[in-house]
């Protein structure tokens, strides 16, 4: 086959069989992906029952104990304490995330003014 002297009905086609195997490539990457973030999931969660809301608060108390391994943090079985726990961490997260968004919109204001 001479892909240099092709007419354009055989580029057409030629053309609409390579979009199909990149498109058939995309969906074969996602589904793996999609298996690979299941595995992840059920790896770092399957012993918590997602339904119950206690054992969400105790999934995400340790997940932030793992994060603050150097910090000194009471292990506590108690809901309402680790309740404060997460929401401390929250409000920590919100306080970071409003300070980034002045930052953007003042960079925005700038970014406007001057042009």
């Amino acid at each position: 086959m001479n892909l240099e002297k092709l007419s354009k009905p055989e580029l057409l086609t030629l053309f609409s069989i390579l979009e199909g195997e990149l498109e058939a490539r995309d969906l074969v990457i996602e589904a793996l992906k999609a298996q690979h973030r299941d595995t992840f999931i059920e790896e770092r969660y399957g012993k918590y029952n997602i339904s119950d809301p206690l054992m969400a608060l105790q999934r995400d108390f340790e997940t932030l104990k793992e994060k603050n391994e150097g910090e000194k943090q009471p292990v506590c079985t108690n809901p309402l304490s680790i309740l404060k726990v997460v929401m401390k961490q929250c409000k920590n997260m919100q306080e970071r995330m409003l300070s980034q968004l002045a930052a953007a919109e003042s960079r925005h204001r700038k970014v406007g003014s001057s042009g």
